[in-house]
């Protein structure tokens, strides 16, 4: 069993075996597993919209009109997004505001690579950043 919390900076991910029930309850044994430094995350097939706002390019804050993004995956360590065509560039700063269970998450991350995939959109390959820093 896998469990992706979204969690501020950063997503997390659990590993868990499910025990015996204990008085009609089921126990989940729950570990961290992987470490930042292993490159092999797993990552998680995930359909949400989301919507970015704002980015940072070249340490000057640019404000967007909502601009819709479409999440592909999510890891641990990043995630990948479908976007307007030639909206983002590779160091890019962006801010992608989604909603989970009616809870609204701020996903701050940066762009590493991109992939045109259609004309009218990419995929952006992302890392997350650590906001403490």
């Amino acid at each position: 069993m896998q469990l992706l919390i979204l969690t501020n900076p950063n997503p997390c991910i659990f590993h868990g075996k499910v025990g015996p029930k204990i008085q009609n309850m089921t126990t989940i044994t729950l570990h961290s597993g992987k470490s930042k430094e292993d490159r092999t995350f797993e990552r998680f097939p995930i359909d949400s919209m989301g919507t970015i706002e704002e980015i940072v390019r070249d340490n000057i804050t640019i404000s967007l009109p909502p601009t819709k993004a479409k999440l592909i995956n999510i890891s641990q360590g990043g995630m990948r997004f479908s976007s307007t065509y030639g909206l983002l560039n590779e160091k890019d700063k962006v801010f992608l505001r989604i909603e989970v269970n009616k809870s609204e998450q701020v996903l701050i991350a940066e762009v590493v690579n991109f992939l045109n995939v259609l004309s009218r959109h990419s995929e952006y390959g992302c890392r997350f950043l650590d906001t403490n820093t």
